[in-house]
């Protein structure tokens, strides 16, 4: 069998461990690289689900003031209601172009 050196001994003794150090090291930069990316998805979602909620809310009130209008005859929300639908419609074009 073949003596080693001290030099290679020492090498060995210090380049395994630190192969391994690496290799671990990666390992987890990768896991917060995959972290990092999914919470950047879900933070796009959640834009999203604002966005349609907000739409929503304000297509309800659409629809309740609309509903009085015509309840009424016309006597009732006929001033307010093109506001409202102007709402609506900065909703639709808002949650068409969320911001993500």
């Amino acid at each position: 069998m073949k003596r080693i050196s001290v030099s290679q001994y020492l090498f060995a003794l210090v380049a395994i461990p630190l192969v391994g150090l690496v290799i671990s090291a990666l390992i987890l930069v990768m896991g917060a690289m995959a972290v990092k990316r999914d919470a950047t998805f879900t933070h796009g979602l959640m834009d999203v689900a604002v966005s349609a909620g907000n739409l929503i809310h304000t297509l309800q009130i659409e629809r309740g003031a609309t509903a009085g209008f015509l309840q009424s005859k016309g006597a009732k929300f006929g001033d307010a209601l093109p506001g409202i639908r102007s709402n609506s419609d900065r909703g639709r074009q808002g949650f068409a172009r969320p911001s993500c």
